[in-house]
């Protein structure tokens, strides 16, 4: 119960951050940052959040295939527009240091993450068509003769779920790079 108190505390605080975003978009501080991306992100946080109420339910085939794709474009929609923005930041900080101009396009980075999402989809329907994720039941005899049944999620093979969390752990070592690298050229 906790875990589905504290997901819907995600979920919440997302909705109540999308609505903040709405009445406030004219706000030169949102102007500045791209409602659109922002929006992306709120989509991607939302997405995560219930994905983490749905691990707290018994699986079934569906939410089995739910909670992996609603996690991976989750993460993608989180880091990505995040991601494409702050290494657009430090390339205009890289290149003022050395009194150059940059041409900037905010289409540039839209089509960045259209196409990120799109290889991200690819290879979810790639998944779900091959080797499904589905619910599997896992038996065990205990000492005193009571067989204790566990339900899990997963595929035939592992390498599905291997390629998806390496991409979440990319994504998060991408972000980290970059922050120390405009961290590094603040100072």
């Amino acid at each position: 119960r906790f875990a589905v108190s504290v997901g819907a505390l995600a979920v919440l605080i997302t909705i109540l951050a999308g609505i903040f975003t709405i009445r406030n978009k004219n706000h030169r501080v949102l102007i500045y940052s791209h409602v659109n991306f922002l929006f992306l992100n709120l989509i991607g946080f939302g997405l995560v959040s219930i994905t983490a109420i749905l691990y707290t339910f018994e699986p079934t085939n569906s939410t089995c295939l739910i909670k992996e794709w609603a996690i991976s474009i989750g993460y993608t929609l989180q880091y990505i527009p995040l991601l494409l923005k702050i290494a657009a930041i430090n390339k205009i900080m890289q290149e003022s240091m050395h009194l150059r101009r940059i041409n900037f396009k905010l289409e540039n980075l839209r089509k960045g993450v259209i196409s990120v999402l799109i290889f991200v989809i690819i290879y979810l329907t790639v998944w779900s068509f091959v080797d499904p994720t589905s619910k599997v039941e896992y038996r065990v005899l205990s000492d005193t003769n009571k067989v204790k049944l566990s339900l899990y999620c997963s595929s035939r093979s592992i390498v599905w779920k291997f390629i998806a969390f390496t991409w979440e752990v990319v994504l998060l070592l991408c972000i980290l790079v970059l922050a120390l690298q405009s961290n590094a050229m603040i100072k």
